[in-house]
């Protein structure tokens, strides 16, 4: 889908959402990059991309309008690393994909993109391999935000907009590193942690196959 104004890029502070945004503003879209904060590593990959630094969890001001948002929020942490219950943490994703549709519905942009997660598949789903076929069945307040997500943003909006829903794999790419949100690093980028400290590599013998999107692909 080619832009025909600004694409707003929610969590653009965090490792997906700057890759995201870096990458389509490469391509030549206008982006507006949104996130609570922004820290050195997303100011230096964002460059001149226009920031809005906002908390949706609270009331904010009003949002631009755009052509296309794409909802990249998230809160990937455990809730026990958080000090949440299962409860607090799935309001902490929930509270801003509530805020974006509800500015969806009222700025009417031609497309809504909610990014999903493989998150939502339990280690068991899909035999022999796993394919948007599958019924994802993972518990827990991340997998059931996510699924939510899925089925709440074509309900509420698919009268309002196109409406996508992208379901995230293993990503791996520039810096990535440990973050409040993101406590958990990939595989590859401990492996390359590992080498550059001298360390031997640890290679999981009970994870299934997998296929990896270099992050700035990702635009």
């Amino acid at each position: 889908m080619t832009a025909r104004g600004p694409i707003l890029v929610t969590g653009a502070g965090g490792f997906v959402g700057t890759a995201l945004a870096a990458g389509l503003a490469a391509l030549g879209h206008e982006v507006l990059a949104l996130d609570r904060a922004f820290d050195a590593l997303a100011e230096a990959a964002l460059g001149p991309v226009p920031r809005i630094t906002a908390d949706l969890a609270q009331p904010i001001p009003a949002l631009p309008a755009c052509d296309i948002i794409i909802h990249a929020a998230a809160l990937t942490t455990s809730p026990a690393a958080l000090g949440l219950t299962d409860a607090q943490h799935l309001a902490a994703n929930m509270a801003p994909l509530m805020a974006m549709i509800v500015h969806a519905d009222r700025t009417r942009p031609r497309a809504f993109v909610f990014l999903s997660s493989s998150g939502v598949f339990a280690q068991g789903d899909g035999s022999p391999d796993l394919t948007d076929t599958d019924l994802p069945t993972a518990t827990g307040p991340y997998s059931a935000a996510k699924r939510a997500g899925e089925a709440l943003v074509p309900g509420a909006l698919g009268q309002v907009c196109e409406t996508f829903v992208l379901r995230l794999g293993y990503l791996y790419g520039p810096g990535e590193i440990a973050s409040p949100s993101r406590r958990r690093v990939s595989q590859l980028q401990s492996w390359l942690g590992d080498a550059a400290a001298g360390r031997p590599l640890t290679v999981p013998q009970n994870d299934p196959r997998r296929d990896w999107t270099f992050a700035p692909d990702l635009a």
